[in-house]
């Protein structure tokens, strides 16, 4: 039995991580910035605790951390969102006794940069997006694009401040932050796709694989099946040994009619760990014990069903969206939070969403940004 840290408890992932610990025998606790979130309900959880948030008490944060470490005798931290950022950065800190499941610091922000991104596929002979750097609003002006580009910053994330371009279109003036520049990116249209992998010293040893249906705006998703894909399976696991990597890592593809294209790359949990919930063996994935690659069920579905109430009914959640399509699958698809095991989080879901949609609106955030901005790195030095 191992004592496991996980942190960012606010999100569905962090609940699902808990979830598949606690049901292999061991002791899991739980962190994050916010006072009630979904994961302080569970009976997957031993114990909860609040600490500073990294974005804006980074210092504080690594050591509230590193009490928890000490206190409670952790064995493994998981980082689930952002805070990997500034937990990776901190990695000699932890004591040789508590192994952190994250990648070097210099790794993750090489993935997560978009520009390094793709600078590093084109270094390992990788067929990459074409893109610019956009370090100041003259770079913009004179861009040489004959084609429509996607324009967003180079650390952000669920689409946030992207903007397609036109050619001939006259380019928007832009606030370009020294440490976050903006990356100009070719516009590819077709399928789109995005991966979950949990890797060991370069070998994945649990994936999912999901098309975008329903999600936020059209970008984030709410709703999530399994697929196969073998030609991306083969492009993560060729990627993934070559850097060795070591960790949670996910990426966001485009399949054109020709070409397979990674748009970029999260090195963390993402929404494909949902996929999971019915599938044993995420433990073992992570401490590298499995025999097999673990994959979801082809065809498992699996909903947000709150993200559903309040963004799959609108038009711009998925192409041709309608009521009837939409009704059919709020009610035929399993959400993630609810378990008859552990039905605690699902009873108190009204009353955190409540909390969250209070706070929100006291910071003058939208609710999708509310729920990561404490957490959220920009590229921003760190300490």
């Amino acid at each position: 039995m191992k004592n496991i840290l996980i942190t960012f408890g606010r999100s569905f992932l962090a609940l699902e991580m808990a979830r598949h610990w606690h049901a292999a025998g061991h002791r899991v606790f739980i962190a994050d910035s916010v006072r009630y979130h979904v994961s302080k309900y569970s009976n997957a959880v031993v114990k909860t605790f609040k600490v500073p948030s990294p974005r804006f008490h980074q210092t504080e944060y690594i050591q509230g951390l590193l009490h928890i470490v000490q206190e409670e005798k952790i064995d493994l931290l998981i980082p689930i969102y952002e805070e990997i950022s500034w937990i990776s950065k901190a990695l000699p800190r932890f004591p040789s006794s508590c192994h952190v499941f994250s990648p070097s610091f210099e790794l993750y922000q090489q993935l997560q940069n978009k520009w390094l991104f793709q600078e590093m596929l084109h270094q390992l002979g990788f067929a990459p997006l074409k893109s610019r750097l956009i370090r100041t609003q003259k770079d913009l002006d004179h861009h040489d694009f004959n084609t429509p580009f996607a324009l967003k910053p180079c650390y952000s994330r669920a689409s946030h401040n992207v903007q397609k371009i036109e050619p001939g279109q006259i380019p928007p003036q832009i606030a370009i932050d020294p440490n976050n520049p903006w990356i100009a990116q070719e516009w590819a249209t077709g399928k789109k796709f995005c991966t979950y992998s949990i890797c060991r010293q370069g070998n994945i040893t649990a994936q999912g694989i999901y098309p975008v249906h329903y999600a936020i705006n059209g970008n984030s998703c709410v709703t999530f099946e399994a697929v196969e894909h073998p030609e991306i399976a083969q492009w993560i696991e060729s990627l993934v040994a070559r850097l060795q990597f070591t960790g949670q890592i996910a990426f966001d593809f485009i399949e054109t009619d020709h070409k397979l294209f990674a748009i970029e790359c999260n090195p963390r949990a993402t929404s494909g760990l949902l996929l999971f919930n019915d599938s044993p063996g995420i433990p073992e994935a992570v401490l590298g014990n499995s025999h097999s690659l673990l994959r979801p069920e082809t065809g498992t579905r699996r909903q947000i069903a709150m993200g559903m109430l309040l963004y799959g009914w609108k038009k711009n959640a998925k192409p041709n969206n309608n009521l009837k399509d939409f009704v059919s699958d709020f009610f035929g698809i399993k959400d993630v939070v609810f378990s008859s095991k552990d039905p605690k989080p699902f009873l108190y879901e009204p009353w955190i969403f409540s909390y969250i949609w209070t706070k929100s609106r006291q910071l003058e955030l939208t609710i999708p940004e509310f729920f990561t901005h404490d957490h959220d790195w920009n590229g921003q030095p760190l300490s």
